[in-house]
Formats: C-alpha cells, sequence, structure tokens
C-alpha cells in the first residue's frame, strides 16, 4: 500500500496530466533546482509537510501541504493564462482529493513571471491543505 502522500502527489499527477489544458506540460519533481526555457512548459507536485492533530486515542486528523507548481512561457499576457491555469489547478486538484475522500482546501496562489515581454516565464505556485484521517499509532 502507498503511503498517503504519495497516493496524492500520483492521483494528482495522473488528473493533471490528462487535463487537456496540460497536456503539453511535462510533469517534473516540483523542488527540481533549475528548469531552462527549452523545457517549458512543466508542472510540478509536491507534498512538503505533514501535521498531525490527535483526535482520539485511537484516530488523529493529518493536514498535509500539497503545492503545485506550474512554469510556462508566455508573452505580455502571461499573468493572464496563469490566472486561468489556478482556476483550473484549483477546481482539478479539489475535485480529485474529493474523489478520494479527502478534504481539501485552497490556502494560497502566487503567480510571477521573469523576462522579456515577448518572452516571459511565468510561474503559477498553488498551496493546498488536505486532512487525512489515520489510526493511532500507525501500524506499518
Amino acid at each position: 500500500m502507498k503511503h498517503r502522500r504519495a497516493s496524492i502527489r500520483a492521483a494528482l499527477r495522473l488528473a493533471l496530466s490528462v487535463a487537456p489544458r496540460f497536456a503539453e506540460f511535462e510533469i517534473i519533481p516540483a523542488w527540481t533546482s533549475s528548469v531552462d526555457a527549452r523545457s517549458l512548459p512543466v508542472l510540478g507536485i509536491a507534498t512538503p509537510s505533514e501535521t498531525k492533530d490527535q483526535d482520539t486515542h485511537q484516530a488523529a486528523e493529518r493536514a498535509i501541504t500539497i503545492i503545485v507548481v506550474l512554469k510556462r512561457l508566455g508573452g505580455e499576457d502571461i499573468d493572464d493564462v496563469l490566472d486561468d491555469d489556478s482556476d483550473h489547478v484549483e477546481g482539478m486538484v479539489l475535485a480529485t482529493l474529493r474523489t478520494l475522500g479527502i478534504d481539501a482546501q485552497l490556502d494560497r496562489t502566487d503567480v510571477s513571471a521573469d523576462g522579456s515581454a515577448d518572452r516571459r516565464i511565468g510561474t503559477l505556485t498553488m498551496t493546498f491543505r488536505a486532512f487525512v484521517q489515520t489510526p493511532d499509532p500507525l501500524t506499518p
């Protein structure tokens, strides 16, 4: 059985990779240190942290941070394109997690663009929080 965070990453990678809007994107590890313009567009998903809140002696609620990072080339309208991307990502992430029986929310969206007007690299970073119930103590 996959770890809960691995299952979330796999489900989100699959959902985003088959979405027509992101069909041309390469899915990469979200923490890849450097991505050059020739590699774009790319999309990464990471689950860098998890907190635990003891519900009872037999169960705990875990809040898993999910980060989706998308990078693409664009022109002067790259901010508008990334805004549209963010709506698609938000809807797909939350719907995918719901199908897994996981409650989640979007916590933060960041958009940035670097470069000259005709060849800008846009970055969309979205941070979600997913809530998962687990038995406590965990038994591997």
